[in-house]
This record gives C-alpha cells, structure tokens and sequence, in this order.
C-alpha cells in the first residue's frame, strides 16, 4: 500500500483506521517477546506479504506491492535473497498478500498472489492469481489462473487473504471497513468469469493488513498495524466459524515501521513478520518470534 506515515507514534495513537478491538487475553507465552532479527541481503522495501515455501526449505515467498513489477522474490529465513520470479503477462496493481494452500490438484501445493488492494476505492474487481508452487529456480512463471472476483456490495481495500485447507475456499479480509470484513470466494473458482465474493462476518476490530494459517491448519494470526491476533482453530471447524469467533489472544508484537507481512513458520516453529520502508530511512530486518510452547 502507498499510504506512508510520516510517524509511527502519531499513527498508533490517532488513526482510526486501527482501534482498539474487543478484548483478549495478552499471552506473551505462546511465542518469544524478543524476536530474532535478520538483515535483508537485498532491500525489499515494500514488502506486503509472506508466506513460508513449502518448496524451497528455509525460504520465504516475498512480494511488493504497487508500483513494483509482477515480482515474486524467495528469501532465505536468515535474510538472503536467493532469486525472483516473474509473473508472465501479470500486473501488480496493488499486490498485497501471498499464501500457499491447497486447489484443483489434489497433491499439489498452490502459491496464491492477492492483486487485491485498493486504497481510493476505485476499482469494481480484484484478482488472485493461482499457480502451482514452483519446485525449480526460474526467472519467469506462465502457468497460472486468474481468479477474477467482485465484492456483492462494491469496492474494497484488502490487504489480507486465507485459503481454507478443507473447502479450498478464499477468504478475503478488508482493511478500511469500519470493522474488517469477510468475503468468501468458493471452491471451484472459475478461472474464466467474474467470481462472486459472499459476505461472511464482521471481525471485533479493523485495519487488517496480513494473516496467516499454519501448516497444521490448528492457528491463525491476523496482523493490524499494532496487534497480532491469533486464533485457535478446532479440527474440522471451518476457517469462517473460526475467524467469526473472538481471538483467543493477542501476541506480544516488536512494532515495524509499516509492518503488513506475517507467515507462521511450517515447522510450527515459530512465525515471521516483515516491514515496508514507510517513512523510516532503514530497510527493516526480517523478524522471527520462536515459540516458546
């Protein structure tokens, strides 16, 4: 996203974009309060999203959001950026969110790119794109869907974005709404007309910019400027029941510059958050908080 502030503090205190959410417990016992921090090889400085490859051991999967070619960039735990892939014939609108999940195949790992942002609410449809996850180094990607969707009720700012690892469903999170909506796309996605979002819940607070589902499908971290929310998740409940519920916490959270990229680790080992430049003249470290238990 484009909108910088000048001043973090100033942000924190007197955005409403951001408000304080319903209640929840403050559990700094789940994962470290004292992040490991990495120095990015390479500055990335509008980084919108993340995602733990399931590919490429020890990487994650990187974008940048508008302005920036149709880039994906794989980055080592330890803060290397090892290569970056093209999306033939692909925009970057506004990139926001990236995720891996499930999709057509069964077997196959998908990697879904979000070109779902949308900051002056001038756009009527938004696009995913879906591929399988690349298993090889390449320098361009040209095999992909595009699933074109639009929301039932007009345009939307999205930044944050989940696929339901038993439905295959999208679920598309808002950010400027009042309170952050809910949108599901439902499996099968056509890949050829124009999707219907349906609108599922309201969330207890607002200004979603990242989220995270863990390989075990059992947590989820919603991240706002200033929180990380996260939730439990029962077997078999579907990700709209969970995400409807109240967090079951709040996570102890080191605040970034404009910090809009989460992505709980696959090894359930931890999770990783990373910042876009915003105003600050440092490029910001890649930061893993290790779970505690």
């Amino acid at each position: 996203m484009k909108n910088l502030f000048p001043v973090l503090l100033i942000f924190i205190s007197c955005s409403k974009s951001d408000p304080d959410p319903v209640p929840v417990p403050n559990n700094g016992e789940r994962f470290s309060s004292d992040p490991l921090s990495y120095v990015l090889t390479r500055p990335l400085p509008e980084a919108s999203g993340i995602a733990d490859s399931k590919s490429f051991s020890d990487h994650l999967w990187v974008l940048e959001d508008s302005g920036n070619p149709p880039e994906l960039f794989l980055l080592k735990h330890e803060g290397f950026v090892t290569d970056s892939f093209m999306l033939d014939g692909a925009t970057n609108r506004d990139w926001e969110e990236v995720a891996l999940g499930k999709g057509p195949e069964d077997g196959v790992n998908y990697l879904y790119v979000g070109d779902i942002g949308d900051n002056d609410l001038q756009y009527s449809s938004y696009i995913i794109y879906r591929m399988p996850e690349p298993t090889t180094f390449s320098d361009v990607i040209t095999g992909y869907d595009s699933i074109k969707f639009e929301y039932p009720d007009g345009s939307h700012d999205a930044e944050a974005f989940l696929i339901d690892d038993s439905s295959k469903d999208i679920f598309v999170i808002t950010k400027r709404d009042p309170a952050s909506k809910i949108y599901r796309i439902p499996f099968p996605q056509d890949t050829q007309n124009m999707n219907q979002a349906e609108f599922v819940a309201d969330l207890g607070f607002t200004g979603v910019v990242g989220s995270s589902l863990s390989f075990s499908g059992t947590e989820i971290i919603l991240k706002t400027y200033t929180n990380l929310f996260y939730y439990s998740r029962k077997a078999k409940e579907g990700l709209a029941v969970t995400l409807a519920k109240v967090p079951t916490d709040t996570l102890t959270y080191q605040l970034e510059p404009q910090g809009e990229a989460v992505a709980i680790a696959n090894n359930n080992s931890g999770f990783f958050t990373l910042s876009e430049k915003g105003m600050v003249n440092a490029i910001p470290n890649l930061l893993f908080y290790r779970r505690t238990n």
